[in-house]
């Protein structure tokens, strides 16, 4: 099969975890995409592997949406040189570091 391209113009402008007590871990995740429609899944590197940190939700900007991820998870720690992968309902994946606090 063809690779899947895609135009769309997916970027994270800010991304942060933060531990809290009792193995709690806060992740809030920003970004923008030149798409209105897009569905974006956001998945965390973490020392017990791949976690989910769901679907992030869009709000109109001019020139398409902005996009956050604000969760809280239970358990594995952030992976060494911390990341995250976007992906979009479009075909483009991204991955971005992620500032631990």
């Amino acid at each position: 099969p063809a690779a899947v391209t895609s135009n769309e113009d997916l970027q994270v402008t800010s991304a942060s975890v933060t531990a809290r007590s009792n193995s709690r871990y806060t992740w809030d995740l920003a970004g923008t995409t030149s798409k209105t429609d897009s569905v974006l899944t956001v998945t965390a590197a973490t020392t017990g592997g791949p976690v989910s940190l769901g679907t992030a939700t869009l709000s109109s900007a001019p020139t398409g949406a902005r996009w956050r991820v604000s969760i809280t998870t239970t358990g594995n720690a952030p992976a060494a040189g911390a990341s995250v992968t976007i992906k979009s309902s479009s075909g483009k994946t991204i991955t971005a570091p992620v500032s631990v606090r």
